[in-house]
């Protein structure tokens, strides 16, 4: 018990040390992940594909910690794909019990959302899902809409063709009821129409990094219009699996290429 109580105290001043020197140089405003490999692992283990998405979850919150202890301001997590609904119904059942305990869990003022006082914003078509996990995810939203920390924004029911065609859905009505000319229609305002439409403030920022674990090096429709700039990383890690010091050496790699990203910004205007 004492050598275990040791060890956690020697992690946790190791950390300390390492976000230290991370702070000394530039940290991205904005990290966007695929939480990818979750069954994957599971398989691996010989467990139930489903079994992985719990582990998955313990990532997830030493993440949120790791993100916000590090100067992070937003994260964007892509937690359950439209696609997703074509995967067997036991699965679904099984991860829309696990996402019930997590709100419940952050409507808990003792959990890591009500501590950092994280903003957190629920984007997607939430009509799909059952109505009381619907219910659930508004609470949590309202319930954090006030605070005053870093932002927490999850894509659940979500594909970013399905956020592109609802935002110009929504413009097409505009047009139709005159609202908006066709000389107003450009990619700044769709631009907006894609973010009124998620109910997501103008101070959300385009993400910095979109990391990727499992090994897999393709975007899976994930935040396609907001990621036109964004540095790319995808690590072998199976998600269940990523690490502090895998979380430490994506902060490093953008460390290396920061300079070269901030050129990229100002031939853009950005």
């Amino acid at each position: 018990m004492l050598i275990s109580k040791l060890y956690e105290i020697f992690i946790s001043k190791i950390t300390s040390l390492l976000f230290f020197l991370i702070k000394l140089g530039p940290v991205p405003r904005h990290l966007a992940i695929i939480m990818d490999g979750n069954r994957r692992w599971a398989r691996k283990k010989g467990l139930a594909p489903s079994e992985g998405h719990p582990w998955g979850s313990k990532t997830l919150n030493n993440a949120l910690r790791w993100c916000y202890d590090s100067g992070i301001q937003q994260l964007t997590l892509f937690a359950f794909s439209i696609e997703n609904y074509k995967r067997p119904e036991e699965e679904r059942r099984k991860l829309f019990a696990l996402t019930r305990e997590k709100l419940e869990e952050m409507l808990d003022s003792r959990d890591i959302i009500q501590r950092y006082r994280i903003r957190v914003t629920l984007v997607g078509d939430l009509s799909l899902l059952p109505e009381d996990l619907q219910h659930l995810m508004h609470s949590v939203m309202k319930e954090t809409a006030k605070n005053e920390g870093p932002r927490l924004n999850i894509c659940f029911s979500y594909t970013a063709r399905d956020e592109i065609c609802t935002a110009l859905v929504h413009m097409l009505d505009d047009l139709l009821e005159q609202k908006l000319s066709l000389t107003d229609v450009n990619a700044s305002r769709l631009d907006e129409y894609i973010s009124h439409g998620q109910k997501v403030s103008k101070d959300c920022l385009a993400p910095d990094i979109i990391l990727r674990t499992s090994g897999e090096t393709r975007l899976s429709d994930f935040l396609l219009w907001q990621s036109s700039y964004s540095l790319l990383y995808f690590s072998t890690r199976m998600w269940p699996d990523f690490g502090i010091l895998d979380f430490v050496r994506l902060l490093f790699w953008y460390q290396h290429h920061w300079k070269e990203y901030q050129k990229l910004h100002r031939r853009q205007g950005r």
